[in-house]
């Protein structure tokens, strides 16, 4: 409650009251880790404020066994994750526990991502009535231009071997 009441009274503007989409999560002690089974995230933040956007780690190496934790508790992404363990631990522990509960939060956490990237600037101002302009770039044009030369002279060259070549036949014909 004290916390609540404190450390979390201002987060709850900042995630609900800015049109916020992405908020980074510590690793640090806050009575519990913050990341690792505190009711923050899914309690508070997604069924009492109703924050829709997603909650990433700080650098998920440092906790790479307590991924499916992780994602029960509330964390959506997982930062510093080049090699994919987060993705391979989640889908081994689903498959062998067949656990449906944390198959169907991994779901949740794949809209949380996608609601977060649709409503942000990545979809730069797209709506409904918003019309896509195909723009092809000059070197694009140039590229297509000297493809179409370089193939009229390849067969322009190909036509000149052949010609040569029935020339000569013909020649050696005659002087037979």
């Amino acid at each position: 409650q004290s916390i609540r009441e404190g450390a979390l009274r201002a987060f709850e503007n900042v995630l609900t009251g800015t049109n916020s989409y992405a908020c980074m999560m510590s690793f640090n002690r806050v009575g519990c880790y913050a990341q690792n089974g505190c009711p923050a995230t899914k309690t508070v933040a997604r069924d009492e404020w109703g924050y829709l956007g997603f909650f990433q780690t700080d650098a998920s190496v440092q906790y790479s066994k307590d991924y499916p934790t992780l994602l029960w508790s509330g964390t959506d992404l997982f930062t510093a994750d080049a090699t994919s363990k987060s993705s391979k631990t989640i889908t081994t522990y689903i498959t062998e526990n067949n656990d449906g509960n944390l198959y169907q939060i991994l779901r949740d956490a794949v809209k949380h991502a996608q609601y977060a990237n649709l409503n942000s600037n990545v979809m730069n101002g797209m709506s409904k009535d918003a019309k896509i302009v195909e723009l092809t770039p000059w070197w694009m044009t140039a590229e297509i231009g000297a493809c179409i030369g370089l193939g009229v002279l390849t067969l322009g060259s190909l036509a000149m071997f052949v010609l040569t070549d029935l020339g000569v036949l013909k020649e050696k014909k005659k002087e037979d």
